[in-house]
């Protein structure tokens, strides 16, 4: 993915790895590795009806992760990330949340929240993630996303682009690249500080982080990328 000049000459990218895929993989990269991670289950609500085209829908789910540097730093970080859908279906009858008939939908309006409180050792800091995506023809589109520990505060910025650009992948002409986003880049003062591509190949899934980082806000940033890299992820098979 595209991230900023001063971070491709002034950072490291770092692939990540993981075995498996369990509800939370035990993500590894740099000196960093998640030991330990759990979700609980994800509640959905859906709700439409007969001859109507209108249909919503709201899903969320929380958990928890650990991950530790090899250097004896650890971070906890807790998590919850909440969607809610309102749309209209191109005519046709959904039943189930099935559209039989009529053409594609028309999106209304869809929130997605994700929000995060990591709490770092040996140095005790906590600091707060909150990501918010929201689209549809009622709204437009915006992102905003931000990282504080109430003194600090770092901006997220959602990125759509490829460093470079060429035919479109397979995700582009399935969900458009308007809305398929490649991935987050972290800025403090105006600098980037770090990135987190999401797949959708395995060798895509890759963490920058500038390499004058000191040793808390290099754990800030790993714990921040880990969550989002597995809350937003795509893997194509």
């Amino acid at each position: 993915m595209a991230v900023s000049d001063n971070l491709l000459k002034n950072g490291t990218a770092y692939p990540v790895t993981w075995n498996g895929m369990s509800t939370f993989p035990k993500f590894r990269f740099h000196t960093f590795q998640v030991v330990e991670g759990k979700t609980g289950f994800t509640k959905t609500k859906y709700n439409s009806k007969l001859f109507d085209r209108l249909e919503t829908s709201k899903s969320d789910h929380n958990g928890s992760f650990l991950i530790l540097s090899l250097a004896g730093d650890s971070a906890m970080v807790n998590f919850s990330r909440n969607l809610d859908y309102r749309g209209l279906t191109s005519g046709g009858i959904v039943i189930g949340g099935i559209q039989f008939g009529g053409g594609d939908e028309e999106v209304l309006e869809s929130k997605d929240n994700y929000a995060a409180l990591i709490e770092t050792k040996p140095t005790e800091t906590a600091w707060k993630l909150v990501v918010t995506k929201n689209y549809g023809t009622e709204v437009g589109s915006n992102f905003f996303g931000w990282l504080t520990d109430g003194n600090r505060r770092i901006d997220i910025k959602a990125v759509f682009d490829y460093q470079e650009p060429g035919k479109k992948g397979a995700m582009e002409l399935m969900m458009g690249s308007e809305f398929w986003h490649k991935g987050f880049e972290f800025f403090e003062d105006a600098r980037s500080i770090g990135a987190v591509q999401l797949g959708p190949n395995k060798k895509q899934f890759v963490i920058w982080l500038a390499n004058d980082l000191d040793p808390l806000t290099e754990l800030v940033l790993a714990s921040s990328c880990i969550g989002l890299l597995r809350d937003f992820m795509i893997v194509l098979q």
